[in-house]
């Protein structure tokens, strides 16, 4: 990611994870998970799309390993598009050019974690082949 481009993703990152966690009384939280993904030395903006130097989306990930192979693969952080350019296919450009930049890079796994009640993201993942390789569960403690 260009210098350039950071201000336009961590804006557009922040917008995204306030509407989808409902957490606009947590902007100072996010801002400081967005700027610990930045300073990560593996961490990467894989496809940024822009239009008219508007952005209009990313992909962000990290490399990581697995902690039991210890195979190395690529961690989809996150994905976003604005939302008015949200319904026209640009997320799986996006999709497709992070699975094109995982090839090119040797990685024989991306993997990403979906919230179980995005529909739109699990149809996503599905339609490009995602499949479930595990389950992550909680439980409540009062």
């Amino acid at each position: 990611m260009k210098e350039e481009d950071k201000d336009d993703v961590f804006s557009l990152m922040q917008e995204c994870l306030e509407e989808e966690y409902n957490a606009y009384d947590y902007k100072e939280n996010i801002k400081a998970i967005i700027n610990y993904y930045y300073n990560r030395k593996d961490s990467k903006i894989i496809c940024l799309f822009k239009k008219n130097d508007e952005l209009i989306g990313f992909m962000w990930t990290i490399e990581t390993d697995d902690i039991i192979t210890g195979e190395k693969f690529c961690f989809g952080l996150y994905l976003a598009v604005k939302k008015e350019f949200r319904g026209k296919n640009y997320s799986k450009l996006i999709y497709e050019e992070t699975l094109k930049f995982c090839k090119e890079n040797n990685y024989k796994k991306f993997k990403f974690t979906v919230r179980k009640n995005n529909d739109i993201a699990l149809n996503l993942h599905y339609d490009m082949g995602a499949k479930i390789d595990k389950y992550e569960m909680s439980i409540d403690i009062d």
